[in-house]
């Protein structure tokens, strides 16, 4: 179960895109920088329990369902504009991509 409460469904993976980030320090100590290579992934989640909030990892107040325009909104307005134009370019090439439960790959236990 991932942080937020949700157990994914069909993960698709999106794009690979490689990126550089012009910020003094990286966002977190382990990531690469200031290349970084982002994997785009889109799922459809089952909401399972409440967020985890597991030590070091990031912490989830609340889950609340937004499409692609307000999830851009959000990050553009917490200064992560990067972020912002993924959503909308994820949503748009979500339904290209072929799914693992149609590839017939299987999740390991």
């Amino acid at each position: 179960m991932e942080e937020p409460g949700a157990e994914p469904v069909d993960c698709k993976v999106t794009g690979r895109f490689d990126c550089s980030s012009s910020a003094d320090r990286p966002y977190r100590p382990h990531i690469p920088h200031p290349a970084i290579v982002r994997l785009v992934v889109t799922d459809e989640v089952r909401l399972a329990g409440r967020p985890t909030n597991p030590a070091g990892a990031e912490q989830v107040e609340r889950v609340e369902l937004a499409d692609a325009d307000e999830a851009s909104r959000r990050f553009r307005s917490i200064g992560r504009p990067e972020l912002g134009e993924l959503y909308p370019l994820a949503d748009r090439l979500r339904g290209s991509a072929p799914s693992n439960t149609e590839s017939g790959a299987k999740r390991l236990p």
